[in-house]
């Protein structure tokens, strides 16, 4: 049989067969094209023999036409198809040779495991890890594509015969919905965005062995955290930061480590990735985790929080804050509060409130101004005055301070911007104590220009100045007359710079909204002054400079 025969006659079939998106068709003809194929795909990728099951039959089409249909694009260099052809007859025998589903997965899920490399700095500008990344990227979608023919005929077997079949073992389980959020949970642009589609496949699948139990994903994922936590996270962060009578560097019990998916090496760096895709793996569950789940698990987790955030690498950083950010806002308060590390969790999300140096540090700093938010109420509750104290200091000192020194980094600028009207609802008229500092932050931002080729980004940050103007006039009304000159200078030089924009056919809903939120300002300015003579004649002294501009502005005050 010839190449020719199997694109002409056979991958067609192929195609409709093995989609996740078209049902799989039936039938004895279906057989006979498997076996041909598969023994086509045999001769011609150099192989003995393949099982002629319909599971062996479909890998080994499925890997063919991979390789094969990579080949014929270029996508697929001499070196990669080498490696491919010798992967599809290891797949074959993983899945199909052992007769056991459960030992086939349990295969399949080693395969899966995420190389160190793609959690590296380095990876774009290494050739070598490139073309390794490709090979693992083919033979991770060819074992998605297999393990999901295996585990449809399971389930379909299962409903049909309950009493015959047997559920998968627990740990099995565990090892498969682990294997699979390591795809879900990788962030970045560095793996196929369709190998996190097909791990979601998996786990839904796994949903249809006991619909009742298994309602849904999330809380497939939420029976199974706490072992997951236990069996693979746990032994990898105690290998690294070290733990209660285990020694940083020293390898944990057989019985910690029971089950282990990762690798433990001597290598310090490559140590330190595998805890990055550990951290992203933790952070996956727990999110998918919900009150009652979580509360067991907190004297496990709360540890690698704190490994997490005092780690100087600012990644890591980001996973512990944001699922201490998750606990905080799904635990009950008198969990946290019963902890008594209230006082350990301000202290360290306040240094993280100091990164704001940098466009990397965006994320760490918008979860850390939400956790600290939650935070600070649980520290002290029954002591109103210092928990006032304590969001004065993260008004004064990171929130002001933080735009004072922003300088040009518009994001950064933005996130604090964004805390401004949450904290002058938490403080409410204290918050005039800052109001000369803010009125000139949020003037200054106001007037920022906008005719430059990041103007989406400006007319942004503008929006979010003009939403925190609004709320600290509406707050600290009987103190904004004396500010009333410079308030609306700053909103018509805003004003004026947007109708430029559409002028020049610029107008976005963007641009849109930020007119409307400047009309909002000069409507609860007129408030605040108190139908003031002062503001009426500056109102009509922008009228009669320009009326077709300012009169949309100021029209009905």
């Amino acid at each position: 049989m010839s190449i020719r025969w199997f694109f002409e006659y056979v991958r067609p079939l192929i195609v409709s067969a093995f989609s996740f998106e078209v049902e799989r068709p039936e039938g004895d003809g279906l057989k006979e094209v498997e076996g041909k194929a598969a023994e086509t795909a045999a001769m011609e990728t150099g192989t003995e023999k393949f099982l002629g099951s319909r599971g062996g039959g479909a890998v080994v089409i499925v890997a063919f036409w991979e390789v094969t249909l990579g080949k014929r694009k270029g996508e697929i260099g001499k070196k990669e198809i080498s490696c491919l052809k010798d992967f599809i007859l290891r797949l074959s025998k993983q899945l199909f040779v052992m007769g056991n589903i459960e030992e086939a997965i349990q295969a399949a899920c080693y395969s899966l495991r995420i190389p160190t490399y793609f959690y590296s700095e380095g990876y774009e500008t290494d050739p070598d890890l490139l073309i390794k990344a490709k090979i693992f990227q083919t033979e991770a979608k060819l074992t998605f594509l297999s393990m999901k023919s295996l585990l449809k005929n399971f389930v379909e077997e299962h409903v049909q015969n309950e009493t015959r079949k047997k559920l998968l073992d627990d740990e099995i389980l565990q090892l498969l919905i682990f294997s699979c959020g390591a795809f879900i949970a990788f962030d970045g642009v560095r793996l196929d965005l369709e190998l996190k589609r097909f791990a979601n496949d998996i786990l839904h699948t796994l949903t249809l062995l006991q619909p009742k139990r298994f309602p849904s994903l999330s809380r497939l994922v939420q029976i199974y955290t706490l072992k997951i936590l236990e069996r693979f996270v746990r032994p990898c962060f105690v290998r690294y930061f070290g733990s209660t009578g285990v020694k940083k560097g020293q390898t944990p019990s057989p019985s910690a480590s029971s089950g282990r998916f990762f690798h433990f090496i001597e290598n310090e760096e490559e140590l330190r990735l595998q805890v990055l895709q550990a951290a992203s793996i933790l952070q996956w569950c727990i999110l998918n985790a919900k009150n009652p789940e979580l509360e067991p698990m907190i004297g496990l987790v709360v540890p690698s929080i704190l490994c997490l955030i005092d780690d100087y690498n600012i990644k890591f950083k980001i996973y512990g804050v944001s699922i201490l950010d998750h606990l905080l806002k799904e635990v009950n308060s008198t969990v946290m509060q019963r902890m008594g590390l209230g006082k350990v969790f301000y202290q360290t999300l306040l240094a993280c409130l100091t990164y704001r140096s940098e466009e990397s540090h965006l994320n760490l700093l918008k979860t850390s101004f939400s956790a600290m938010i939650k935070l600070i109420p649980l520290v002290d509750p029954s002591n109103d005055k210092e928990i006032h104290t304590r969001f004065e200091k993260v008004l004064d000192e990171h929130v002001i301070k933080g735009l004072i020194f922003a300088g040009d980094k518009i994001s950064i600028r933005k996130v604090l911007l964004d805390q401004l009207p949450i904290l002058t609802d938490i403080l409410g008229i204290v918050i005039v104590k800052y109001l000369q500092e803010l009125t000139k932050i949020l003037c200054a931002t106001l007037e920022v220009p906008i005719d430059f080729p990041n103007n989406a980004e400006i007319l942004e940050l503008q929006i979010t100045s003009a939403t925190a103007f609004q709320k600290i006039i509406s707050t600290c009304w009987p103190r904004i007359p004396r500010y009333e000159g410079a308030i609306l200078k700053s909103v018509a030089t805003s004003w004026c710079r947007v109708r430029a924009l559409e002028l020049n056919d610029i107008s976005t809903d963007t641009s849109t909204t930020l007119k409307e939120k400047l009309r909002d300002i000069c409507r609860v300015l007129k408030l605040a002054c108190n139908e003031s003579q002062i503001l009426k004649n500056d109102f009509e002294a922008l009228r009669s400079l320009d009326t077709p501009v300012f009169y949309p502005l100021l029209e009905g005050l």
